[in-house]
């Protein structure tokens, strides 16, 4: 195994230029202060103590559980903690975001324009990789070539072409950034399902250098989240056979987004409704999506180890910090 590289963008609330998207404001820090102390060690204070204002969703690499679009107070340790599985094998694919109207997936409400990863896309690069497995000798080729994508994966990791060190700090919002189709979310579900076909208890991450695996604005319908987390507009259980978790219409999508939880840019905005109360659901898949992640090109496509490390933060998502190791094949001894 190689030497692990970071692929987390951090929380910078010192720095002008931050990640951020949905229009949500930049991370501030300011130190603690109590009438006219100032706990600052500029300020005369002993110690300095900052507070820290910032959402999960916008400033940086996060975590979040299929809690993010159910209704109640779910969290992310209901689906997933690190400790459960401290290293799992992902595989890294590169993927390039084509014309949503020179797909058959489908993505409502989406346009001919709009650029996405389909279902296509990811085939076709997963197509590559078992190409280049053909007679190359590591780890990874070796592998896909006998054993298929499916085996044993407990990550897919898209890094979205063309990659360039500007995504560390992008404003996103209002760029109408690349998405997943329904059936892209859906086939990289299928890639960390066990081979049994019975997911229900299974434990999948789908990692993205995007800020959202939706549109950015989708009337609230989520429809990749959905597919991958396997879970309805209603919180019930998905099958993953049955296909993306398509909103009846547009009209029906936006209320779903309205009763659950929209995608942040509507969750987080001032003119969003507030969510009835509801009884959570009894399902809870053990998936989990990690968003706003960047993958060095020093990462070549293929087989690693992930550790995702994650915050212990009681909410629908957590700050992260993903790092991956390429995977080296070991000779056999003699």
């Amino acid at each position: 195994m190689g030497d692990f590289v970071d692929c987390s963008i951090a929380v910078r609330p010192a720095e002008e230029k931050q990640s951020r998207a949905f229009g949500l404001p930049n991370a501030t820090a300011a130190p603690f202060t109590a009438g006219s102390f100032v706990c600052s060690v500029s300020a005369g204070a002993s110690v300095n103590c900052p507070v820290l204002h910032t959402c999960a969703h916008s400033n940086g690499t996060h975590t979040e559980g299929a809690a993010h679009v159910l209704p109640g107070q779910r969290t992310l340790s209901e689906a997933w903690t690190p400790a459960a599985a401290p290293v799992v094998t992902a595989l890294l694919v590169s993927v390039t975001p084509r014309r949503l109207g020179d797909s058959s997936d489908q993505y409502s409400p989406g346009a001919a324009d709009d650029l996405a990863i389909t279902s296509e896309a990811v085939e076709e690069a997963l197509s590559a990789l078992r190409s280049a497995a053909a007679g190359a000798g590591s780890a990874a080729s070796s592998w896909l070539a006998e054993s298929g994508e499916r085996a044993c994966l407990g990550a897919v990791c898209l890094r979205t072409l063309p990659n360039d060190g500007a995504k560390v700090g992008r404003d996103w919002t209002g760029s109408n950034p690349a998405f997943l189709t329904g059936e892209a979310a859906l086939l990289c579900r299928a890639l960390v399902a066990p081979p049994t076909g019975d997911d229900s208890d299974s434990t999948g991450h789908l990692l993205v250098d995007l800020p959202s695996v939706d549109r950015e604005d989708d009337g609230g319908a989520l429809i990749a989240h959905r597919s991958f987390f396997g879970v309805t507009p209603a919180g019930r259980a998905s099958a993953l056979a049955s296909g993306p978790v398509l909103p009846a219409s547009p009209e029906a999508g936006a209320a779903a987004g309205a009763a659950g939880a929209a995608s942040p840019d509507d969750a987080c905005s001032a003119a969003a409704p507030a969510a009835p109360a509801a009884a959570p659901p009894a399902y809870m898949p053990r998936r989990a999506i990690t968003e706003l992640c960047f993958f060095s090109d020093a990462l070549s496509d293929g087989l690693h180890a992930l550790n995702l490390q994650c915050a212990n933060v009681e909410l629908d998502a957590a700050p992260s910090r993903p790092l991956l190791a390429p995977l080296r094949r070991v000779a056999a001894a003699p």
